[in-house]
């Protein structure tokens, strides 16, 4: 997502064109927008623009489709605060764009039930509903498979407050089960599925 340079973002666009127009294809009218670490030595400032100026020309190809565009905002990048995703969206100005309230990256990066009870929920596309741990000291790892290898409810979130603050919002659409953990995924499915399917009925219901 943050690819900049002139070849490399003529790349991007034509990689976000491919996957539009599989959603279609599969026929869904939602794509899941990633950014990682790439601009991370930037200024907010420059990373802002980038941000800016990529999701507004992959908002601009979803218009021909009729998809829209979720931002996730991953807790380990500079790119990962609330603020920033609502102010993308006010500089991009389509209404296809939005954002994933994803609860373990949001609670990592310092957000708050209370600023997600505020939103729009015109700006909420999606939600994961997750749990997990965050990293004490600046030399932890950010490593997703370690910090998030527990079930909804093992976790330090609190799924409650999370899951009101939503609700809060008016928004009624999808909610997803966001399970980052393979020693959780090598389990019997079956009993896996069924007792995430309860935890999210418990909390988003």
């Amino acid at each position: 997502m943050e690819r900049f340079e002139q070849d490399d973002r003529a790349a991007l666009l034509a990689e976000a064109e491919k996957i539009t127009q599989e959603a279609v294809q599969l026929g869904t009218d939602t794509v899941m927008v990633l950014p990682r670490n790439g601009i991370d030595q930037f200024s907010d400032e420059k990373i802002m623009n980038i941000m800016t100026d990529n999701i507004a020309a992959i908002a601009s190809i979803g218009e021909r489709y009729g998809v829209r565009y979720m931002i996730e905002l991953p807790a380990f990048t500079k790119f990962r605060t609330l603020q920033q995703g609502l102010e993308v969206i006010e500089r991009v100005g389509k209404n296809n764009v939005g954002i994933v309230v994803d609860f373990w990256h949001f609670y990592a990066a310092g957000c708050t039930p209370e600023e997600v009870s505020r939103m729009n929920k015109d700006h909420i596309f999606g939600v994961h509903f997750c749990d997990g741990f965050v990293p004490k000291n600046e030399s932890d790892s950010w490593d997703e498979t370690i910090l998030r290898s527990c079930m909804p409810g093992e976790g330090e979130i609190d799924l409650q407050q999370w899951s009101d603050a939503v609700k809060a919002t008016g928004y009624d659409g999808a909610w997803s089960v966001e399970l980052i953990s393979p020693a959780i995924w090598e389990k019997d499915p079956v009993i896996t599925t069924k007792t995430l399917c309860h935890s999210l009925k418990q909390y988003a219901a």
